[in-house]
C-alpha cells in the first residue's frame, strides 16, 4: 500500500468544473496497449530472491522518486529497504538497506513518506534475535534525504520483544506529526488493531497511541489497520479490520481520532455473512467530511463482494457500494482515491467468467458511475494494487498485473500494467512491462507535474525478482518506429542511402516528424541527424560503416526514444570469377545427380559483403536458355538432371549482398552416360565353308571401347571371341572362319563395351545362328567401308578391306620401336572386298596402320612362329 501524506490528500480544485459522463458497463473496454515508453526502468537484486518495492513517493523539491521494500542478503535475510533515485533517469541517490544480523532474519519496509519538514519517513517491522525466541519490532526510521542516512529509529513491541509487530502505512500529518498504522502481538498471538503518533524526532508519547483488543474473549483476535490519513482539521482516520466480542467474524473497520488519539468513534461493517475487509483510506478532494474507505465483503455463498464506502464526519454513511462479478466468486478492493466532485476510483479484482479480473471503477453518491476490467491470458488471476489521481491531467492511474504470453509465446506470466483513465471511464491507453518473468506493480505515485512512478518487482534476468521501481512521462511520446531498410548489417553500392522506417502513432497528440540520426560510432556517443517529416529520407554518406537510428516526435515536444541501431557499410568492388573445381574437361558421369564444386572466390578489400553464387548448366555454350539455373551461398550445390546421354556446358558468377556483379568463369564441360552400347542391324555374308563376313550397327555417345563377336561351330568346344573392326558409320566388322568339319548351324552373338564400363549384349541372351549353305554371297560392291585385322598368334596376318568406292589405300605396318618394317599395300583399290596378307619376320608386336580416302585405322598385333 502507498503511503499518503496531506500534500496529495488536500489539493485545491484547480481545474474548475469538470463535465463528467456516467458511463457505466466498461467492462473490457478495448484499450490501446503500449510499451517501450518508460522515461526509465530501475531493477536492482540482492543474491537472486524475492526483492520487492511495497511503497513509493515523489518529491518535488528533490526531484527524487523514493521507494521501500525489501530485499535480501547473502545469508538468507530481509533487509529493511529504503531507496532515493533521480526522477529524471532513475540513478540511484542513495540505497539504504539493513538486516538484522542473522540468517533468516526478516526485515521489511512497507512504506515511505516525504515529510513537509525535508525528510524522508518510513515504516515496517524487523526482525531482531532474542534467547529461545525471535520478534518483529514495529519499526518507524527517519532518513537525510540526500545522502539516506538514518537520523532517529523507533522501534517498538506492544508487550516486549517476543511477539510481531508491523507498520503497514505512514502519514505525514498538517500538524508535523508521523502517524503510523499496523498491528502489535499481545499474548497468546493475538493482534492489535494500532495507530502510533509520533514526532519528528520519532519520539513516543504514552497517550500517543491507540490500540484496539479485548483479551477477555476468544477466540483469538488478530486485529490489524492496514491505513491512516489525517485531515486538515487533525481528525485521524485509520481501516483495517476488528473482532467485536462475541463476535467470530472480522468486521470492515474504520476508526476516528482525534490528534491525541483518542477515540471519537469506531464504525465497523458487518455483510452479514462472513469476513469483512477495509484495505485504504482517502480523504475528500474538497471539504473535511470523514473518509473513502475500499475494501471486500464476504456476500451470500461465501464469495466476497468489491466494496466502497464513505464514512462521513458523524459516522453515517452516503454511499455503500457492493459489487459481485458475474462469476459470483472473490472480488476485492485494494486502493482507493478521490478526484474532483468528490467522485471515487477504486482498483483490486472482479471475478468474472474469465477469472479474477484487473478492475478499475469509480462510485459517488448517487452510485456506480463505471466499471473497467482486463482480462488476461486464460483465467488466470489479474490484480490492480493501486490507484492514484491527477489534477495536471485528470487522469485516474492504476497498476498492478496482468497474465500475457511471454516473449517465446510458450507459457505465460504475470507483466506489470498501469492504465490511464479519463475520469468519466474512458480507458486512455494500457501500458504494460515484461521482463521475460513474473513482473508486478504494486504501488503507484503520480508527482505534481503529471509523470506516473511505479514501483513493485519485476524479474532481471534471474530466477527470482528485482526491487523495481520505474517512471512513465505525463505525455506519452510516440511510439518507438521500426527500421526496414537499408536493414541491419547491409552492404550498399550507392553513397545515396535510402532510409526507410514505419510510421509512429501517438495517443494524445499527433506526430510532426522524425530524427534521423546517423554516426560512425556503435555506441552513438556523437551522432548527426536530419529532420523528416515523411517514413523516407535520402542522406549522401561516405564509404564508411554507419550506424543509424531513428525517432519520433510530437506535435507537443515529445520525443520516443530511439528505434534499434542498426548499421550498414558500401562495397563498391565487384567479385573476381570463380575458379571451377568439379566437374571439369569432359568429365564422364554415371548419374543424372551431379554435384558441382568452385573456389571461393577473392576479394580486393578489407571487409567483403556476403556473396551469392550462380550457376548455370545448358546444353549449348552460349547459355541462351540455360535448363538449370541455381544460386546459392555456397560453394558447391547438386543439381538433378533428365534420364538422358547428353553433353553439359556449365559456368558460374558471383555477386555480393552490395549488389556487386562479379563476370562469369570461362565455361567447363561434362558428360552424362547411363545407357550401354546399341547393337543393331546384324547380318552375314559369306561363301560355304567360310569364312563368313559378320557385320552389326554399334553406337553409343560417348564411344566404344570393344566390340566383340563370339562364335560357335560344329567343330568349337565353346563360344570363341574374337574383336570386331570398326567402319563407318558406326558399322563393325568381324569374321567368322572356315568351318573345317560336316555343316551344321552356326551360332554367334555379340558384346559391346562404351569408355566407361557400361556393356551389352545382343540378343540379351541365347544366340543368333544361320546353316552355313544358306548363307548369300558377299554383295559384289560392299555399301560401308570396313577394315580389320585377323589378330592370330602363328601364322600369317591377314588383312580385310571393303571399299564402297575406288579409294587410294595405304597399309603400314611398325614393329615395337615405332620403325616402319613393311607397307604391304599402297596406290588405289577399286571398290569391293579385298584380302591383304603379310607374313612377319619375327616374332613380337607389331602395330599397323590403313590409311584411306575414308581416314585412318590403326591396331595393334602379336605375332609368334
Amino acid at each position: 500500500m502507498k503511503a499518503k501524506s496531506n500534500k496529495r490528500q488536500m489539493r485545491l480544485l484547480i481545474l474548475g468544473s469538470i463535465l463528467v459522463c456516467l458511463f457505466t458497463g466498461l467492462a473490457h473496454a478495448a484499450d490501446t496497449l503500449i510499451t517501450g515508453q518508460e522515461l526509465w526502468l530501475y531493477h536492482h537484486h540482492h543474491y537472486n530472491n524475492l526483492d520487492f518495492c511495497w511503497g513509493i513517493d515523489y518529491d518535488a523539491a528533490t526531484n527524487h522518486v523514493y521507494g521501500a521494500g525489501r530485499e535480501y542478503e547473502s545469508s538468507g535475510d530481509w533487509q529493511y529497504t529504503v531507496k532515493s533515485l533521480d526522477a529524471s533517469n532513475g540513478s540511484v541517490i542513495w540505497d539504504y538497506a539493513a538486516g538484522g544480523g542473522d540468517d533468516d532474519d526478516q526485515c521489511q519496509a512497507q512504506a515511505v513518506v516525504i515529510g513537509n519538514d525535508g525528510y524522508a519517513y518510513s515504516c515496517g517491522y524487523y526482525q531482531h534475535d532474542s534467547p529461545g525466541a525471535r520478534s518483529y519490532q514495529f519499526r518507524v526510521m527517519k532518513h537525510d534525504l540526500a545522502t539516506g542516512t538514518p537520523i532517529h529509529i523507533w522501534e517498538w513491541n506492544y508487550l516486549g520483544t517476543y511477539y510481531q509487530d508491523i507498520g503497514y502505512d505512514i502519514f505525514y500529518g498538517p500538524d508535523d506529526h508521523i502517524y503510523v498504522a499496523g498491528f502489535g502481538e499481545y499474548l497468546n498471538e493475538a493482534e492489535a488493531f494500532t495507530v502510533v503518533k509520533l514526532d519528528t524526532a520519532l519520539s513516543y508519547v504514552t497517550d500517543k497511541f491507540y490500540h484496539i483488543y479485548d483479551p477477555g474473549y476468544n477466540p483469538v483476535y488478530n486485529n490489524r489497520a492496514y491505513s491512516v490519513v489525517v485531515d486538515a482539521n487533525l481528525n485521524v482516520y485509520a481501516g483495517g479490520h476488528t473482532k467485536r466480542p462475541g463476535f467470530s467474524d472480522y468486521d470492515f473497520t474504520v476508526v476516528k481520532l482525534d490528534t491525541g488519539l483518542n477515540e471519537q468513534w469506531v464504525y465497523r461493517y458487518d455483510g452479514g455473512f462472513g469476513n469483512d475487509y477495509c484495505r485504504d483510506l482517502a480523504l475528500p478532494y474538497t471539504g473535511t467530511d470523514g473518509v473513502y474507505a475500499v475494501g471486500y465483503s464476504q456476500g451470500f455463498g461465501s464469495d466476497d463482494d468489491f466494496i466502497v464506502q464513505h464514512i462521513k464526519s458523524n459516522m453515517t454513511t452516503d454511499i455503500m457500494y457492493r459489487k459481485d462479478g458475474s462469476a459470483h466468486d472473490e472480488d476485492r478492493g485494494e486502493a482507493i482515491c478521490v478526484g474532483p466532485s468528490n467522485f471515487v476510483y477504486a482498483a483490486g479484482w472482479i471475478t468474472n467468467t474469465t477469472g479474477r479480473d484487473y478492475a478499475v471503477l469509480s462510485v459517488h453518491t448517487t452510485g456506480e458511475r463505471w466499471v473497467w476490467t482486463r482480462s488476461g491470458v486464460g483465467s488466470n488471476h489479474d490484480y490492480a494494487r493501486d490507484i492514484g489521481y491527477s489534477p495536471l491531467t485528470d487522469r485516474v492511474y492504476s497498476t498492478g498485473y496482468i497474465w500475457r504470453a511471454d516473449t517465446a509465446g510458450s507459457n505465460t506470466e504475470e507483466d506489470v500494467i498501469i492504465t490511464r483513465h479519463q475520469t468519466g471511464g474512458i480507458n486512455d491507453w494500457t501500458y504494460w512491462y515484461d521482463k521475460d518473468g513474473d513482473e508486478r506493480g504494486e504501488c503507484i505515485d503520480v508527482a505534481s507535474d503529471g509523470v506516473v512512478y511505479v514501483g513493485g518487482r519485476a524479474e532481471g534476468g534471474y530466477t527470482n525478482s528485482d526491487f523495481f521501481m520505474m517512471a512513465l512521462p505525463q505525455n506519452i511520446p510516440p511510439s518507438i518506429p521500426t527500421l526496414f531498410s537499408p536493414t541491419d548489417a547491409a552492404f550498399l553500392n550507392d553513397t545515396l542511402v535510402t532510409f526507410d522506417w514505419s510510421t509512429s502513432t501517438d495517443l494524445e497528440t499527433s506526430v510532426s516528424g522524425y530524427y534521423v540520426a546517423y554516426s560512425p560510432d556503435p555506441a552513438f556517443a556523437t551522432y548527426d541527424s536530419v529532420w523528416s517529416t515523411d517514413t523516407t529520407e535520402n542522406i549522401v554518406l561516405t564509404d564508411t560503416t554507419t550506424y543509424w537510428a531513428v525517432k519520433a516526435k510530437d506535435s507537443n515536444g515529445n520525443l520516443s526514444k530511439f528505434s534499434d541501431i542498426w548499421s550498414f557499410q558500401f562495397d563498391f568492388t565487384d567479385p573476381l570469377a570463380p575458379f571451377l573445381t568439379s566437374p571439369i574437361n569432359d568429365t564422364i558421369l554415371l548419374d543424372t545427380s551431379v554435384t558441382f564444386v568452385w573456389q571461393p572466390v577473392t576479394f580486393n578489400r578489407e571487409i567483403p559483403s556476403p556473396t551469392t553464387y550462380v550457376i548455370q548448366v545448358d546444353t549449348t555454350s552460349g547459355f541462351a536458355s540455360p535448363m538449370a539455373i541455381d544460386t546459392t551461398a555456397s560453394t558447391t550445390t547438386t543439381l538433378e538432371f533428365a534420364a538422358i546421354d547428353a553433353y553439359y556446358y556449365w559456368h558460374v558468377k558471383a555477386y555480393d549482398a552490395a549488389g556487386n556483379n562479379g563476370p562469369y568463369s570461362g565455361n567447363a564441360t561434362f558428360m552424362v552416360d547411363l545407357n550401354p552400347p546399341t547393337i543393331d542391324s546384324t547380318y552375314v555374308m559369306g561363301y560355304y565353308p567360310g569364312p563368313f563376313d559378320i557385320f552389326s550397327w554399334v553406337f553409343d555417345t560417348w564411344g566404344i571401347d570393344e566390340v566383340l563377336l563370339y562364335y560357335k561351330r560344329t567343330e568349337d568346344p565353346a563360344f570363341f571371341p574374337v574383336g570386331m573392326t570398326e567402319g563407318s558409320d558406326n558399322w563393325y566388322f568381324g569374321i567368322i572362319p572356315t568351318l573345317t568339319e560336316p555343316p551344321d548351324t552356326v551360332k554367334y552373338y555379340f558384346t559391346a563395351k562404351d569408355n566407361v564400363g557400361k556393356e551389352s549384349r545382343d540378343p540379351p541372351t541365347d544366340y543368333y545362328s544361320f546353316w552355313p549353305n544358306a548363307v548369300q554371297e558377299k554383295p559384289e560392291t560392299p555399301t560401308v567401308f570396313s577394315f580389320n585385322a585377323n589378330n592370330l598368334i602363328s601364322g600369317k596376318a591377314v588383312f580385310y578391306l571393303s571399299l564402297p568406292k575406288n579409294s587410294p589405300v595405304t597399309l603400314e605396318i611398325y614393329d615395337a620401336s615405332g620403325r616402319l618394317v613393311a607397307t604391304p599395300a599402297t596406290g588405289t583399290k577399286v571398290a569391293g572386298n579385298h584380302t591383304i596378307t603379310w607374313t612377319p619376320q619375327t616374332n613380337g608386336i607389331y602395330f599397323y596402320t590403313m590409311i584411306s580416302s575414308y581416314g585412318r585405322k590403326t591396331g595393334k598385333m602379336l605375332f609368334i612362329r
